[in-house]
């Protein structure tokens, strides 16, 4: 005994589940499925390829160039442009028209734009560093928004920098072009440039000569003939209650804080060595008898 189960269509005609089985569509299903498989996989194959390639082309280029950051930037986009052009090719493969792909692209491409305008304006700022290069990986650079350290690494989005006190800070690119940017080592080396204050009774050119030989000293100091010789020392300025004695020199971007508070320390020293007084903020109190201020005899226990 055979059961069947089935519907009446609406000719009063018996459609059994058999009969669609039977028919084209599941066939047609499974096809369109196994088509789908076989194009997600081609696609897998080819992003493992295109990555290959573009890790082989930067080593070879960078091989060639110190232009590290252009050539790292062309290569993220390039990656990026051919993993589109694989996914347009085999949605055409799998019998989507050329029209609908495009139309949806045009709409991806404008959702993403009014929901990542930040991002897109980070992008522009990325392509205006690699090609203007006010900076390179390497410079350190001081960003008006208050970060400084060295650039360690320019995406197409973030600049990486390298701070001082030892940590990473990912800035958007459109903070670096929208803000002033230092850059302390164009030429190569950082302009030192620090002060210290003597007081109006010490000996000046004393003072003057205990500072430069303690510039002169410090090996890692270098010398600039471009832009003037290290160890300038001058008066900077005459203060409320202390003479500024300024003093100069160029080092190493690596060694600027270094040398700056080695600086700081061994010149203390041989002020104290020299018994030359470095003045410090301090309040005096005058009372007057006759302005009724005067507080009387000061009871201290004897």
């Amino acid at each position: 005994m055979r059961m069947i189960i089935g519907t009446q269509t609406a000719a009063g005609e018996e459609f059994s589940l058999s009969e669609l089985f039977n028919s084209k569509v599941l066939p047609a299903i499974g096809k369109t499925m196994l088509n789908i498989g076989i194009a997600l996989l081609i696609y897998w194959i080819a992003c493992k390829v295109i990555n290959k390639l573009t890790r082989w082309f930067l080593k070879r280029w960078l091989a060639r160039t110190s232009e590290m950051t252009a050539v790292t930037f062309l290569a993220n986009l390039v990656r990026v442009v051919l993993k589109i052009l694989v996914a347009v090719m085999l949605l055409t493969q799998l019998g989507v028209n050329n029209t609908t792909i495009l139309g949806i692209f045009g709409s991806v491409t404008v959702g993403l734009g009014l929901a990542l305008q930040g991002g897109m304006a980070n992008f522009a700022g990325g392509v205006l560093i690699i090609f203007l290069k006010p900076f390179v990986v390497g410079d350190y650079v001081i960003v008006s928004s208050g970060c400084e350290g060295t650039v360690k690494k320019i995406d197409m989005f973030y600049t990486t920098i390298y701070t001082p006190d030892g940590t990473n800070v990912v800035v958007p690119n459109q903070q670096m072009t929208n803000n002033s940017v230092v850059n302390c080592t164009v030429h190569g080396l950082r302009f030192l440039s620090d002060s210290v204050g003597i007081s109006y009774g010490a000996d000046l050119e004393r003072a003057k000569a205990v500072v430069r030989s303690v510039t002169s000293e410090e090996r890692r100091l270098k010398e600039q003939p471009e832009y003037g010789q290290t160890g300038s020392v001058f008066v900077r300025s005459l203060a409320e209650s202390s003479v500024i004695i300024g003093y100069t020199g160029w080092v190493d971007p690596a060694d600027y804080y270094l040398v700056r508070h080695s600086l700081c320390e061994e010149i203390k020293k041989a002020f104290d060595a020299e018994g030359i007084e470095i003045p410090y903020n301090q309040l005096d109190i005058h009372l007057s008898r006759e302005s009724g201020d005067w507080p009387g005899p000061i009871d201290n226990g004897v």
